[in-house]
Formats: C-alpha cells, structure tokens, sequence
C-alpha cells in the first residue's frame, strides 16, 4: 500500500506519488509526472459534481492547494475531459464557492445554482439535471448535517 508521498519508478518512468489525506476519501492518490508535466488526480476533480459521500472538505482544500502548487500542464480528473491550468482554477474556484455555500444560510437549492453556474462546461448536457440534483443533496444531507452525524472519517482519531 501507498501510505506517503513520495518519487517512485513505476514501469521505469519516474513518477510522483502524492498521497492526500481525508480528502475525497481517507486517502486518495494522485500523480504528477514531471517529464510530460501531467497530473493525474482522480477524483480531487470530477466534472459532474464533487462527490461528497465520503469526502472530508477541509482536507480536500489542502489537497487542491498542492496540486495547485504542481506545475502541471494538464490535469487529467477522476471523470470528465482533460483541463488546463486555467481550467483547473475556474472547476476549484467553484468548488471553494460551493463549500462557502453550503456552510451560509443560502438554501441549498441556490447553492446547486451557483454550482452549475460556476462549473458550467464541466458536466454535459445530459449530465445537468444529475449534477443539479447531487449539488443540493449533498448540501442538505452532506454538508449540513451536524458535525456529531457525518464525516467521522475526517480524522486520524478513530
């Protein structure tokens, strides 16, 4: 198991394992190669919406600044088409103000609107009505739950 960050030789290619703790998940892998300048970080970046069910906010910020801090060229995300620079800042920006959201006292249906306005051209048209509906339930029944009743994975202590 992958347990820490670190360079790795993968089928004799250099590679740059980065481990992101309580994140996504617990703990999701991700991988930046400095040759091609790719990153490959699943699902830190999924174009439909980010999927909250077992995703710890905080943790999942810190591991956005660091692939920020990549000098990636193109990232390659968990679901969706390759992006840019550029494009990686516009899909974290509507990540951050999603989470602004969902901890105001917005509804949680004007924080799924501001999540398709802001991540618009990420998820497919066919994908919008899904995107609409998984952006608000995870504000309502993710996000704002209390803190006592969800996300008991969001730390080391057990």
């Amino acid at each position: 198991p992958v347990t820490r960050s670190a360079t790795m030789k993968i089928a004799g290619r250099r590679l740059e394992v980065h481990v992101a703790p309580f994140a996504a998940t617990e703990a999701d892998l991700w991988l930046y190669d400095p040759k091609t300048r790719v990153a490959i970080v699943g699902d830190l970046v999924v174009d439909i919406v980010p999927f909250m069910d077992t995703a710890c906010p905080d943790g999942w910020k810190k591991a956005l600044d660091e692939v920020k801090a990549t000098p990636f060229v193109t990232l390659i995300p968990g679901h969706g088409a390759p992006m840019t620079r550029d494009d990686f800042a516009r899909w974290r920006g509507a990540f951050e103000t999603w989470l602004g959201c969902a901890a105001s006292d917005r509804t949680a249906a004007q924080c799924a609107d501001g999540w398709m306005h802001d991540a618009a051209g990420f998820y497919t048209l066919d994908e919008a009505d899904d995107a609409r509906m998984l952006a608000e339930a995870y504000v309502a029944r993710v996000l704002r739950v209390p803190a006592g009743e969800r996300m008991a994975y969001c730390s080391a202590k057990k």
